[in-house]
């Protein structure tokens, strides 16, 4: 920088900007000035609006001698007079009212500004990676995705299947939903609910094949998901039912299990939630298998993005009838929660056990 105040490239060159604002040739000659003129244009803004100077005063949080004081500095600095004292009070000038409109309106850009500062206060900006089972990521994650994408605008979340996850390895994610409980987890691992699973069929298949009764499983077709004969202790009462009839499907994808059921393939044993679809009837064996479900964090959990999502999957899953540990069998119990939001629920109807 030299003498008068310009900055120099490397060569010597004085700096020129290259935003088009300044290229203007009144924006050339334009100055820079001190931090007094700013605080003095805003005391007089604060006169001119409340028509006097102890009114300035209290807008501002000043005394009305400072305000006096900061005026008459203004208008030195300018060379007009911007207000006319009387004896009742002061009143602007011509030149006064022309500096108040165009102040006005930087105000009102400093407040719009400031409004924006304040609605991005607090909001989060990241990446937060989510594994799930499809079941629970098509069923629950996924719908209600927008909402946390309204209350966090800055944050991205991908989304991974955990559906081909056998061997306890942990999916390439921040966040895990699983059943299994991970006491290797060096970060966190918490319950955020419970998985009750019951028999269905579609209302195609009792259609065409009867409504299955417990008696009689040798006569009906099963489809199976292979990850329950991955923990076998837990589906043991399952599998005793499944080796009477004749098994027909497999896969070891949960949505692609589902699907099976809704198709009519066969009987199947999926998450109880699925009785809000009006497709599928819920059996009554005196069968239900339940199972912990758990939330857990791969990576640090004092990161900002990944607390906010871990915070938001929590509560979603803690407000919802169709986690907590009592079996909920009736689409009737969404009316207190969240959850009757799910895309699930847009073409449900009451939905009761069919006893056999």
């Amino acid at each position: 920088m030299d003498d008068d105040g310009n900055y120099f490239d490397s060569d010597k060159t004085p700096y020129v900007s290259s935003y088009p604002e300044f290229e203007t040739p009144e924006s050339q000659k334009a100055k820079i000035y001190s931090p007094a003129l700013w605080s003095e244009l805003r005391v007089f803004l604060a006169a001119a609006k409340m028509g006097s100077f102890s009114g300035g005063a209290k807008l501002i949080g000043t005394s009305q001698p400072s305000v006096s004081r900061q005026i008459s500095s203004l208008e030195k600095h300018l060379g007009r007079q911007l207000f006319i004292r009387e004896s009742q009070g002061v009143r602007l000038t011509q030149a006064g009212r022309d500096l108040a409109a165009q102040t006005a309106q930087l105000d009102v850009i400093i407040s719009r500004l400031a409004a924006r500062s304040d609605n991005n206060r607090g909001q989060i900006s990241g990446n937060a990676k989510i594994a799930a089972s499809d079941s629970i990521l098509n069923s629950w994650v996924i719908p209600f995705l927008p909402r946390l994408q309204k209350e966090q605008p800055h944050l991205s979340v991908d989304i991974f299947s955990s559906d081909t996850i056998f061997d306890g390895e942990v999916p390439p994610a921040d966040l895990v939903i699983t059943t299994r409980y991970n006491q290797n987890c060096t970060k966190s691992c918490r319950r955020i609910g419970r998985l009750h699973f019951l028999p269905f069929v579609s209302r195609g298949y009792a259609n065409a094949f009867g409504m299955p009764r417990r008696d009689q499983l040798q006569h009906h077709r099963f489809v199976q998901n292979r990850q329950f004969e991955f923990t076998p202790e837990c589906f043991e009462s399952w599998e005793a039912l499944r080796a009477v009839g004749t098994t027909v499907n497999t896969t070891k994808l949960s949505a692609s299990y589902s699907q099976m059921v809704r198709s009519g393939l066969g009987i199947g044993l999926l998450d109880s939630y699925h009785a809000l679809d009006p497709n599928l009837i819920p059996l009554d064996w005196e069968l239900a298998i339940s199972r912990e479900l758990y939330l857990y964090c791969t990576r640090d959990a004092d990161n900002a993005a990944l607390q906010a999502v871990n915070d938001f999957l929590v509560k979603m899953f803690g407000s919802n009838p169709w986690f907590k540990d009592t079996l909920v069998t009736h689409s009737r119990d969404l009316g207190h929660t969240p959850v009757a939001e799910n895309s699930l629920a847009q073409n449900s109807r009451e939905s009761t056990v069919f006893r056999h």
